[in-house]
């Protein structure tokens, strides 16, 4: 696997181990098709040269936080923090950027929010976009998937690269585009492991 001269988390066995011990994933990307991967302490990056561009974040929850979890409830707390820090720090890199539309499913994942935001000149793709001399550059689209785990807020985003580097695909309708970045995120999901706690593994009276 390609990745950067040094990485947090260790991979091994196409597998990737967050440097938090939180998670492992399966890697989603191949060497044969470009595949690396970035990260620091607390994201991880997965690009691709064909279509791939994911990442995941893992944040711990202080006791201040889990009380504010506790009094405002999942969805809203995972839609303020969605809105005061990843879509905040996604206005700051692409002019522009909005939230297309949000839902909150409590079924899944015990209670996540998906959310869709468009990123005007924000595709990791723009290199493969099928554009005249005259476009500008193309608006990327992203699923993100915000879920609680095991005192941990998780952030899973990847790019709909689809319509930007294949022009055969901007005729998707935005429901079409929204379903498939959910399944998308929902595989990427189903290639993690999450660290099982300690209060899980001890015998009964074992504390």
């Amino acid at each position: 696997m390609a990745q950067s001269t040094f990485t947090y988390g260790v991979i091994e066995n196409n597998q990737y181990h967050a440097p938090s011990g939180e998670f492992d994933i399966t890697l989603p990307v191949q060497p044969e098709f470009g595949g690396h991967v970035t990260d620091t302490p607390e994201v991880v990056t997965f690009q691709d040269n064909v279509s791939i561009h994911a990442s995941i974040a893992c944040f711990g929850l202080d006791s201040a936080q889990k009380r504010e979890i506790e009094n405002r409830g999942r969805q809203d707390y995972l839609a303020g923090f969605f809105g005061q820090h990843v879509q905040a720090q996604f206005r700051e890199r692409f002019a522009g950027a909005t939230i297309e539309s949000a839902k909150f499913v409590p079924a899944l994942l015990s209670g996540s929010l998906i959310v869709y935001n468009l990123l005007p000149g924000g595709s990791m793709f723009d290199h493969q976009a099928a554009l005249s001399s005259s476009d500008s550059a193309p608006t990327a689209k992203r699923g993100n998937l915000l879920f609680l785990h095991n005192d941990h807020l998780y952030v899973v985003s990847i790019e709909l690269a689809d319509p930007v580097i294949d022009t055969t695909h901007s005729a998707l309708t935005t429901e079409q585009q929204n379903e498939l970045l959910q399944q998308r995120l929902l595989e990427l999901v189903g290639r993690m492991s999450f660290r099982v706690p300690v209060s899980q593994t001890l015998p009964n009276g074992q504390a």
